[in-house]
């Protein structure tokens, strides 16, 4: 049934399903284990970008992606932040979190350049793609039908390329402002 399945995966039905979670439905919420692009203008420890150094790197002692799980919570109470190595993929304990999500937040992101210690940008983004299309083999397989989106943070035209789910939002950067916007987009419309 590719039919069923690309409708239910439709951009607005997606946005509109996740909008309308129940108080008490889990949103899992999957992002990559790295430094996005844009994480240290957001980073208010650091005082220029241009001054990142290696061992700032290695002392990043906040999951990048904390800020978005904390934007969302505002509008949603059961978020479950599990993160993912885009060079391990899709792991039991994904599996396991995926069994109890009612919507699913999938992010890929390019990764700082001064981060990218796992092959090119391109060869990280095609990781990730890879555990994104994971995912949604995971949910075919059980034949779950949650609503999916995924968010991309970086360069427009090397957004990952998974066949059966389109990004809701693209940002060129990880930032305060993009954070913002994509929790207001999730946000619930008041009747």
């Amino acid at each position: 049934m590719p039919a069923e399945s690309d409708a239910t995966r439709s951009p607005s039905r997606n946005l509109a399903g996740l909008r309308n979670l129940s108080g008490t439905s889990v949103l899992l919420l999957l992002t990559p284990v790295m430094v996005p692009s844009g994480f240290f203008n957001y980073d208010k420890r650091v005082a220029k970008p241009s001054e990142v150094s290696k061992a700032h790197l290695e002392k990043t002692d906040t999951d990048p992606f904390e800020h978005l799980g904390r934007a969302l919570g505002k509008h949603h109470q059961r978020i479950r932040h599990v993160p993912y190595v885009p060079s391990v993929g899709f792991t039991e304990t994904h599996e396991a979190f995926l069994a109890k999500a009612d919507g699913i937040i999938i992010v890929t992101c390019e990764p700082e350049p001064k981060a990218c210690q796992s092959g090119t940008p391109e060869a990280v983004l095609s990781k990730q793609a890879d555990f994104a299309e994971s995912v949604l083999t995971a949910l075919d397989d059980e034949d779950r039908r949650v609503p999916v989106a995924a968010f991309h943070f970086g360069d427009q035209q090397r957004k990952p390329d998974v066949p059966d789910i389109e990004n809701v939002w693209v940002a060129d950067k990880y930032t305060a402002e993009a954070v913002a916007q994509i929790a207001q987009l999730l946000k619930k419309s008041s009747k």
